[in-house]
């Protein structure tokens, strides 16, 4: 199991969610696309690329595609001590935090 950390969430102008990784990543990570759950690895940024289909709200499928991500890539994400929110409601930010920790 690799373990890394969460940087930033940021929410971009096209609604995108957008997960930071403190560490660089491994060449791995591209490969999370054939899963077709709408998660696409960005090594430029350090961070997957998520984008809710089906209506689903950033919660849900945050939660949904963190499990998928520890399942298909061995990834452990936690969230880093100097966490940055970019454009994410307050509510949102809780949400988010509350299914990082597994709650």
């Amino acid at each position: 199991m690799i373990i890394d950390y969460i940087s930033e969430f940021e929410v971009d102008a096209d609604n995108i969610l957008w997960i930071i990784m403190e560490n660089e990543g491994r060449a791995e990570f591209q490969y999370v696309y054939r899963t077709a759950a709408g998660v696409y690895w960005h090594p430029m940024n350090n961070g997957f690329r998520f984008d809710p289909k089906g209506g689903l709200n950033y919660e849900k499928w945050f939660k949904y595609n963190l499990n998928m991500i520890k399942g298909e890539l061995g990834l452990d994400m936690r969230s880093s001590k100097k966490l940055v929110w970019k454009n994410v409601p307050t509510d949102v930010q809780a949400e988010l935090l509350h299914k990082l920790n597994g709650k």
